[in-house]
């Protein structure tokens, strides 16, 4: 695919696939504020999720890893992709100004598969003897936006703050219905 086709991936978000890669971009791709940069990076362990997102977008750039932090980036450029990121709320600087998507950014019946996609990047599941849970990691304003749309999955929406970064929010449900009904769900 060359990259002319892949100018407009994100114009629309109109089908699983769409949506699920703009919710991993919202967890952990960047869009530079600079420049017409769009970058992927992940733990080494993660480097075939690098590949699937190069795969989707289409674009043969180089996947390079870097030693200090044993991780994977993959960047590309395109002044329309990311003005199409932008428009679908995946913002430049975003950690402590992300916003959930509208319907009008991510319809509601792909909302699953944009918090599957961001659930992949910034949510983890714990299950052991003392503890079984979901959780994500977010603004205050996204994880008002996600419990939004889980809400008939889980009835006892609380947010936790996370002390990791300022302004960031952790929300967790460990009621084992909860968990069993978003896993599933998603």
């Amino acid at each position: 695919m060359s990259a002319k086709n892949v100018l407009h991936n994100f114009e629309t978000i109109d089908t699983e696939e769409k949506a699920y890669w703009l919710g991993f971009l919202y967890a952990d791709g960047s869009v530079s504020s600079s420049e017409d940069k769009i970058e992927l990076g992940l733990a080494e362990q993660d480097v075939h999720h690098i590949e699937k997102f190069r795969d989707f977008i289409g674009i043969n750039n180089k996947i390079s890893y870097r030693e200090k932090t044993k991780s994977y980036r993959y960047s590309f450029k395109s002044q329309n992709c990311k003005q199409d990121l932008i428009k679908q709320g995946c913002v430049p600087k975003k950690s402590l100004i992300l916003k959930y998507p509208t319907y009008e950014q991510v319809p509601k019946e792909l909302s699953r598969h944009f918090i599957r996609g961001y659930f992949d990047g910034d949510g983890w599941f714990t299950n052991t003897e003392s503890c079984f849970q979901v959780g994500i990691i977010g603004t205050e304003d996204f994880i008002k936006g996600f419990l939004n749309n889980i809400d008939d999955i889980n009835k006892n929406n609380k947010i936790f703050i996370c002390h990791r970064e300022e302004g960031a929010k952790r929300y967790v449900f460990g009621a084992y219905q909860d968990v069993l009904n978003f896993l599933n769900w998603i």
